[in-house]
C-alpha cells in the first residue's frame, strides 16, 4: 500500500443547530477560519457553515 501525503485541506462544511458552539470549536480548537454561512435548505432551522 502506498503512503498518502496530502498537501492541504480545501474546505470543511458543517450543519449545526447551535452555530456559535460549532464556530467556537472549529475556529478556536481546530484553528480553521469561517468563510461562509448559509441556511441549510433541507432544514431551514439549522445553518450550513463553511470553513
Amino acid at each position: 500500500m502506498s503512503d498518502i501525503n496530502p498537501s492541504g485541506l480545501h474546505h470543511v462544511t458543517a450543519i449545526a443547530s447551535d452555530p456559535q458552539r460549532n464556530v467556537d470549536f472549529y475556529t478556536r480548537v481546530l484553528g480553521l477560519r469561517l468563510v461562509k454561512q448559509t441556511v441549510n435548505f433541507d432544514a431551514p432551522d439549522t445553518y450550513h457553515l463553511y470553513y
